[in-house]
């Protein structure tokens, strides 16, 4: 599974777009840090493995409206909704009370056809939104091209091989890749209709293990969502990402 989290050996250039100012890119070893009133429709999915255990993050999500996050279905699988939660309106992590929203979780829905890896996040109650660090995202209504600009935010790792996690939000540019590319790259497996590939052939850019459900943004709207990969960032191995374009009454349907 590959899920995000920000491992850039390149130098992105910052444009002009909400999500794309004030956003640097991230090496390794270095503290590039995003905040959330970039992505504030990002949240953090959370579990806790016993009762007495702590909340840990998971994944991520995406606000659709006061109620309603959407993610992967790999992320929420199995998952029990008594020891599940949505922490809305931070940057961080590892998150107190005070800082951001908490919200327990009614339901989860997975997509009945598992060729689309998504599932939405049902809460026990509404999500207060300020307009600028908690806000509904706008889903894309035409799918994007190739070469198109992407931004993805998270918290996973900070590298492929090591267990490593910043406290802070972190964020990168990817381009959309064309499909036919990317079957070419994974030739040893499938990618799918369903699917949407982003990333470099030479690597250096991608998610990781820890930001599954971060939502792919283009022109401020979402494309996708974060889904797998081989690796973290591996030359030849772009990010493979739910496309949300084609799901969009699945969504509303179920909203």
């Amino acid at each position: 599974m590959r899920i995000l989290s920000l491992i850039v050996i390149v130098v992105l250039t910052i444009v002009t777009s909400r999500t794309e100012a004030g956003i640097t890119s991230r090496a390794v070893g270095t503290n590039s840090n995003s905040h959330i009133s970039l992505f504030p429709y990002e949240v953090s999915i959370r579990r806790r493995f016993c009762d007495a255990c702590a909340y840990e993050h998971i994944c991520s999500g995406t606000v659709y409206h006061s109620k309603l996050v959407i993610t992967s279905a790999s992320c929420v699988k199995g998952a029990d909704v008594k020891r599940t939660n949505v922490v809305a309106g931070t940057s961080k992590r590892l998150t107190s009370a005070h800082d951001g929203q908490v919200f327990l979780v009614e339901k989860i829905l997975e997509h009945e056809n598992a060729d689309h890896d998504i599932a939405l996040v049902y809460l026990t109650s509404d999500l207060k939104f300020n307009d600028v660090t908690i806000e509904p995202v706008v889903l894309a209504t035409q799918l994007p091209n190739a070469g198109d600009k992407a931004w993805v935010a998270g918290w996973g790792q900070l590298s492929e091989f090591e267990a490593n996690f910043d406290d802070n939000l972190k964020a990168i540019q990817v381009p959309i890749m064309d499909l036919s590319v990317c079957r070419e790259a994974y030739f040893w497996t499938e990618v799918k209709d369903t699917e949407i590939c982003a990333g470099f052939l030479k690597g250096g850019a991608d998610a990781c293990q820890g930001d599954a459900g971060s939502p792919l943004m283009v022109n401020d709207k979402m494309v996708g969502i974060v889904s797998w990969g081989y690796g973290c960032a591996r030359a030849g191995n772009p990010g493979v990402y739910t496309n949300v374009v084609i799901l969009r009454d699945w969504i509303a349907e179920h909203a």
